[in-house]
């Protein structure tokens, strides 16, 4: 084999090992910060509606960043949905008539801070005690990051 020819394969090589290498450290950089943020206990604002406000988050994070889901009783009444501003779901039990859940970005930034707020409405007046749960989820994995519930 020629020297320019064995010099031009070793160069080939260590241009795919840096390649690889390259590639494999970046896909073991640091992880995203997990949020920590608090919830205020639900508030009734009146017979049908209700609201669980944001206390308080370290982390200035788009919404899209963050999943609910809503629990009647222990089944999942609204599965996972991305937060957005307007309506997130509903779901209609005898009991409840239709429940609307919605979330309220309350200074329009985009942003999950204190003061926004989700809201719960049903269509009729509940008719026995039902017990309702807010989970707030973390978009990268689906983990629980805080929970508030709220009994009609």
């Amino acid at each position: 084999m020629s020297p320019v020819l064995s010099t031009l394969l070793l160069l080939a090589i260590t241009v795919l090992l840096s390649a690889i290498l390259f590639v494999m450290v970046i896909g073991f950089g640091p992880a995203k910060a997990r949020p920590t943020l608090g919830l205020l206990p639900a508030e009734r604002k009146s017979l049908t509606l209700w609201r669980i406000a944001i206390a308080d988050v370290n982390l200035n994070e788009d919404i899209s960043n963050y999943k609910v889901m809503v629990f009647h009783g222990d089944n999942i009444v609204i599965g996972i949905r991305t937060v957005k501003n307007g309506t997130l779901g509903e779901y209609t039990h005898n009991d409840t008539g239709k429940l609307t859940m919605g979330f309220i970005d309350l200074t329009g930034n985009g942003r999950l801070g204190r003061g926004d707020y989700f809201t719960f409405t049903f269509s009729k007046v509940p008719d026995v005690l039902n017990t309702f749960k807010l989970s707030v989820l973390w978009a990268n994995d689906d983990s629980e990051l805080i929970s508030g519930s709220f009994v009609t």
